[in-house]
């Protein structure tokens, strides 16, 4: 998955054509967000869409997005990186089952733009996309189910460095999961040792790690007693 970070004024018109807004709770935080999107004011003022916590609503504006989809944040006071993580994987689950490929994920600027929080929604990209499809035929013809590319989108101001290690950190941190995840998924006939190594060499080979694999003569060299049982 392709994954990255900037103020929501340099989106461009492509990254907007399916846009995901996080939204709080707390009325007061709309105004903001209302004035950069007013489809969403008759969705609030309905009280069909209060904010609560990974809440989503998809909307289909006359003009600007194709899709917008109201995500919510849950309590300002209670917003953290956990939070930004669950509702940007909302957001990026809701959109794959719609068949959206690109996405972008913004946070309103009360969320701030934190580290943490940029970590926290590029993590949740990541694992809103995940799937675990190995053994599944396709059909001809039939398109992809998850969300190729996603921007994280911040209103407030922040340094494009640390907007871009955040990325990065949070995108390592899915793709980690993402591979534990697989390993765990597999029928126990593919998980032999043998395969596990294979698969732990080519996890590191891709991401430039050195990896070594022991056999049982080695382990006991090194006094793995517990390891050998």
């Amino acid at each position: 998955m392709q994954l990255s970070a900037k103020p929501f004024k340099t989106l461009s018109d492509a990254e907007r054509t399916n846009l995901a807004v996080g939204l709080f709770e707390e009325k007061d935080t709309h105004a903001a967000v209302l004035k950069a999107h007013p489809a969403l004011r008759r969705l609030l003022e309905t009280g069909d869409f209060k904010g609560k916590a990974n809440d989503c609503v998809v909307l289909y504006p006359e003009s600007g997005t194709t899709r917008l989809m109201a995500v919510g944040l849950g309590k300002r006071a209670a917003f953290g990186a956990r939070q930004s993580m669950e509702a940007s994987a909302t957001a990026v689950r809701r959109a794959g089952k719609l068949g959206v490929e690109r996405l972008a994920f913004a946070l309103p600027a009360e969320a701030g733009a934190s580290a943490a929080v940029v970590e926290g929604a590029a993590e949740g990209a990541r694992l809103g996309a995940y799937t675990f499809d190995r053994f599944q035929s396709k059909k001809e013809g039939e398109g992809s189910k998850t969300v190729a590319a996603c921007t994280v989108a911040v209103s407030a101001s922040a340094r494009a460095e640390i907007l871009d290690k955040a990325c990065r950190t949070g995108a390592v941190i899915g793709e980690a999961q993402a591979f534990v995840r697989d390993l765990a998924s597999l029928p126990s006939n593919f998980k032999t040792p043998t395969q596990l190594g294979k698969e732990a060499r080519k996890m590191a080979r891709k991401a430039g790690l050195a990896c070594t694999l022991i056999d049982r003569a080695a382990a006991e060299k090194l006094k793995m007693g517990s390891f050998l049982g």
